[in-house]
């Protein structure tokens, strides 16, 4: 660490963009900020606000955003900060179709939401995936699905299909319907393990299928297949 600097761990990710929000207004020489995920939303914004508001009274800003990570949501941030005179640039691009890769492996950043009405199950599955150096967010159903998504901004959901109310087939295809979270993988663990289950969690739209009961390394390795 540079000499003068500090270091603080917020524990929540509304807190921590309302105190880059507090940060940002703070500044009065430069602002040199760095995202893994970055969007245009109501946590995002006013981030995105602040960072204007900063340079149009002299505070040299730069952002610097992860490219894999922003995939399929970074398009609105950049036009914004541009359009503000903003630089932003992304970190660690991969563009296979013009053969340029970095280190795309560096990252090591994965949240992962599980979605299960089990509390025995969630238990059972945020272990395991924590003793991989996951960071795991659990759900106990589908409610406000769309909305805890949106805050948590996970790499990967693992979702149950046989709970109340909206089940996980039903939740699987809104969210692929849905161009804020399409682009996240889905993968399906049920104890429905029938040929014509896995086929229907295909057709809506999942990125994989794992049977309950399952050996804990048969998880890791679809989460591993799947994250890529």
């Amino acid at each position: 660490m540079i000499a003068g600097n500090t270091v603080e761990v917020l524990p929540d990710y509304v807190g921590a963009a309302e105190r880059i929000v507090k940060d940002i207004e703070a500044a009065r020489r430069y602002i040199h900020v760095e995202y893994f995920m970055f969007a245009d939303d109501k946590i995002g914004a006013p981030v995105i606000d602040a960072l204007v508001r900063a340079k149009e009274r002299g505070v040299a800003c730069r952002v610097l955003i992860d490219h894999l990570g922003n995939t399929g949501f970074h398009g609105p941030v950049i036009k914004r900060l541009q359009a503000a005179d903003i630089p932003v640039r992304h970190m660690l691009p991969v563009k296979p179709f013009r053969n340029q890769w970095n280190r795309f492996d560096l990252r090591n950043h994965r949240k992962i939401v599980v979605v299960d009405d089990s509390y025995a199950e969630l238990q059972m599955i945020e272990g395991l995936l924590k003793n991989a150096n996951h960071t795991v967010v659990s759900y106990p159903n589908t409610d406000k699905l769309e909305d805890k998504l949106a805050t948590d901004r996970p790499d990967l959901i693992i979702m149950d299909v046989v709970m109340p109310g909206r089940n996980g087939f039903q939740a699987c295809r809104d969210l692929k319907n849905n161009d804020r979270f399409k682009a996240i993988p889905v993968l399906l663990c049920s104890s429905k393990g029938q040929e014509s289950d896995k086929f229907w969690g295909q057709q809506q739209g999942a990125n994989g299928y794992i049977v309950k009961p399952f050996k804990n390394e048969d998880l890791l390795a679809a989460v591993k297949k799947v994250l890529g």
